[in-house]
């Protein structure tokens, strides 16, 4: 069908209507969607779950737009109101190009692999809009970014310390002995004497009395 795919700032997982894991979704796309009163452009999940289905609508999004199902057609029916609130009148549709399509960007290709100086091209026809991540990134994924951000700089602080600290232990080691502690140098404890050290005079006998020399 050659439509432009986009791949997903965080992958995120595909459960069944039971509840049941099926896979990671990875890309999604943006599509024109209209039907009865309801328009609007939808990004679509690409994933490869039900082939002979072109588009599943997930429940989150059918909860939001709330259509009546004919259940004996199994046909969607969108309410009037639906087509002012969901894409009002006069509002033209915004299709996001794959890079490729764009002719700025293949002129700009077509003049390096040529060798030539590229020219600046200010008439284009189609408007490029800058990538901008995963368009329905929820406030959880971003949290859970963050902790684990969080959690890897704790885990890399601890294990510089530990490097640290057998560095200071083989030092020590090479130069005065073993040291069995795992402490920072100045957290270690130091043996003080009590009392300076003395050197005893020798002792002579003199007359039955023990008299020391001057």
């Amino acid at each position: 069908m050659n439509i432009p795919i986009f791949p997903l700032a965080v992958r995120k997982p595909l459960f069944l209507a039971d509840g049941l894991f099926s896979k990671w979704v990875t890309h999604y796309a943006e599509l024109g969607l209209r039907t009865g009163h309801h328009r609007e452009v939808i990004q679509l999940f690409v994933t490869e779950l039900a082939q002979e289905h072109p588009i599943v609508l997930g429940t989150p999004w059918l909860e939001e737009h709330n259509p009546d199902i004919n259940w004996v057609t199994f046909e969607l029916a969108f309410r009037e109101t639906c087509e002012g609130l969901c894409f009002p009148r006069g509002l033209p549709y915004r299709l996001r190009l794959a890079p490729k399509a764009t002719p700025q960007r293949q002129h700009l290709i077509e003049a390096t692999l040529s060798g030539s100086k590229p020219v600046k091209s200010r008439a284009t026809t189609v408007e490029e809009v800058p990538d901008e991540g995963e368009p329905w990134q929820r406030t959880k994924d971003i949290d859970g970014l963050k902790r684990l951000q969080r959690e890897r700089q704790t885990r890399q602080r601890r294990e510089r310390r530990q490097r640290e600290r057998m560095r200071l232990v083989k030092e020590r080691a090479t130069t005065s002995g073993p040291r069995w502690t795992m402490a920072p140098p100045e957290s270690r404890a130091y043996v003080i004497p009590n009392q300076p050290d003395t050197v005893r005079m020798p002792a002579q006998r003199r007359g039955g009395s023990r008299a020391t020399d001057p």
